[in-house]
């Protein structure tokens, strides 16, 4: 009889801890930290916007569709939207001759 209790008692018990989630003691990636140092903002910002000018200027002449995140390999998070203005204003200023 007390073989039988201690295996529902042991049975209870695995039932229990099986329902625990097993939490990471952290993230796996590297944590994000502020820009190095030199790293400027402001021109990043800038280039990005030159690069997405020259970009709609191109695909307007070449006669394609406005489509800045086909080139989503020439800007960052943090420039898409710079990007996105230049290539949109560079796209739009194109004039056939």
């Amino acid at each position: 009889m007390k073989s039988s209790a201690l295996l529902a008692s042991l049975a209870a018990s695995l039932a229990f801890t099986s329902c625990v989630a097993v939490v990471a003691p952290g993230p796996s990636y590297p944590p994000v930290g502020p820009p190095a140092p030199g790293y400027n903002t402001a021109d990043a910002q800038r280039k990005a916007y030159e690069d997405g000018f020259m970009f709609g200027r191109r695909d307007a002449r070449n006669g394609k569709q406005a489509n800045y995140m086909l080139y989503n390999t020439q800007y960052t998070a943090a420039t898409k939207k710079d990007f996105g203005a230049g290539y949109m204003n560079g796209y739009r200023s194109y004039r056939p001759r």
